[in-house]
């Protein structure tokens, strides 16, 4: 089984994605802006990114958010390499909003993105987010303006979609008290206690 974490990025990572953004169309869409992305600029966000990591340490995608305001509510982005054929945005995703709802107590988590944007067109349909509206020719890139999907989750809504397994199994937040829930959970629901299965 694999392990996967969300890390902090080494110089490595963000030269990586510096690349991946300014040499791919994928990831020129995905910044959506003519000029290209600088490691500097990226390196001076690394406290609001991450990368999903397997067992090898390898980066590939790339998480980021940041607060709106004081009110418990993110702003967040996926970053996903699919030109290296990797499905994992929606585990990326899964692991990002646990974070921002479990560890720092987020109450909001807002997603937008271009809705020409396949891969996140695509964890939209599954039902990870509600969307909430569109957003009519409010980006412009590739020499076009472009429409922008706004879409939401909020804490209650990530709890029951993480308990339906959309997000696969992610597994909770890995505090003291977390442990001793799960453990009180599985001695009385053996059966629904998939975080003790290989």
């Amino acid at each position: 089984m694999t392990s996967w974490k969300l890390s902090l990025g080494e110089k490595r990572d963000f030269i990586r994605l510096a690349d991946w953004i300014n040499k791919t169309p994928e990831g020129k869409q995905a910044n959506g802006a003519s000029d290209p992305v600088s490691i500097t600029g990226l390196e001076a966000n690394w406290r609001t990114t991450r990368f999903l990591k397997d067992s090898s340490d390898e980066p590939l995608v790339a998480v980021y958010w940041k607060p709106l305001g004081d009110t418990g509510s993110y702003s967040a982005g996926i970053i996903a390499d699919s030109v290296r054929g990797h499905n994992l945005g929606g585990l990326a995703a899964g692991l990002l909003f646990l974070h921002l709802f479990h560890e720092l107590n987020a109450h909001r988590v807002e997603v937008r993105t271009c809705v020409d944007n396949l891969s996140t067109m695509r964890l939209l349909k599954s039902d990870m987010m509600r969307v909430e509206g569109i957003l009519r020719e409010a980006a412009f890139g590739a020499g076009r303006y472009r429409d922008i999907v706004v879409a939401a989750l909020l804490r209650d809504e990530f709890d029951d979609r993480l308990n339906r397994g959309i997000f696969g199994r992610i597994g909770i937040s890995n505090t003291a008290e977390s442990a001793q829930a799960r453990e009180l959970f599985s001695r009385y629901y053996p059966q629904f206690a998939y975080w003790n299965e290989s």
